[in-house]
């Protein structure tokens, strides 16, 4: 697991996953996300013994004089949601404070393998960077099948500024949503006990990974020279 800054490597890995459901190429994935590539990072995991990727997340930060946010630029031009309106519903002091999740993928044949440690480590390693950086706030855009993912493991805190469904980059469901560093920590303890039986040991599991760090921890490697507590550079 590594966090990077390459903007290839990142686009392509979106493009894979978005082109096996929404039929986005590498070139429109470019065309979306290439005004956020410098102030792009990239959480990786990698197959060491195939040496070949894994999953990716994408986070785009705040930039001064940048593209700014992506997630609240579409919600002002397809709802009309202002900067202003998101801050003060949200309690944002400022955007450096706010990490926009561009992209979540995972390639098919690793999404379930080893009770979806893929994607626990790409969460833990994003929540844990975030924290370490004093992150506040998450946002981004989710599709209907991504949102009852998170719903389900509580990975969530609802929509910006109450908005409601929209069409969006090939998905005719999706969301604007928001989340709370902290609160979603509590919400992730909380749903651990609420959800049906049958579902709790994967909930629970969850828990365990990417709001404790079992197991995941000694797995994460950041490119940063000042890392956080648990993981190694």
């Amino acid at each position: 697991m590594a966090q990077t800054r390459s903007p290839t490597s990142g686009a392509t890995a979106s493009a894979s996953r978005s082109g096996e459901k929404f039929r986005l190429d590498d070139a429109l994935m470019r065309n979306m996300y290439g005004a956020h590539e410098e102030a792009s990072i990239f959480f990786l995991v990698m197959d060491q013994q195939d040496a070949a990727p894994v999953g990716v997340i994408r986070i785009i930060r705040n930039s001064p004089g940048g593209a700014g946010l992506l997630t609240l630029n579409d919600c002002r031009e397809m709802l009309g949601t202002t900067e202003a309106q998101f801050r003060k519903h949200h309690g944002v002091r400022s955007l450096d404070n706010v990490w926009d999740i561009g992209s979540v993928v995972v390639r098919q044949r690793y999404r379930s393998a080893d009770r979806n440690l893929a994607s626990n480590l790409l969460f833990r390693a994003m929540h844990v960077r975030a924290g370490h950086e004093g992150v506040v706030h998450y946002i981004g855009t989710v599709d209907r099948d991504i949102r009852r993912m998170i719903q389900l493991v509580g990975f969530w805190g609802g929509t910006i500024c109450n908005t409601g469904p929209v069409s969006h980059s090939g998905s005719d469901d999706s969301l604007f949503c928001y989340g709370h560093w902290a609160t979603i920590n509590t919400n992730v303890k909380r749903r651990a006990q609420e959800v049906p039986a049958a579902l709790r040991p994967t909930v629970e599991l969850f828990a365990r990974r990417c709001i404790d760090g079992e197991d995941m921890d000694h797995r994460l490697m950041f490119e940063i020279s000042k890392a956080p507590t648990g993981a190694k550079t």
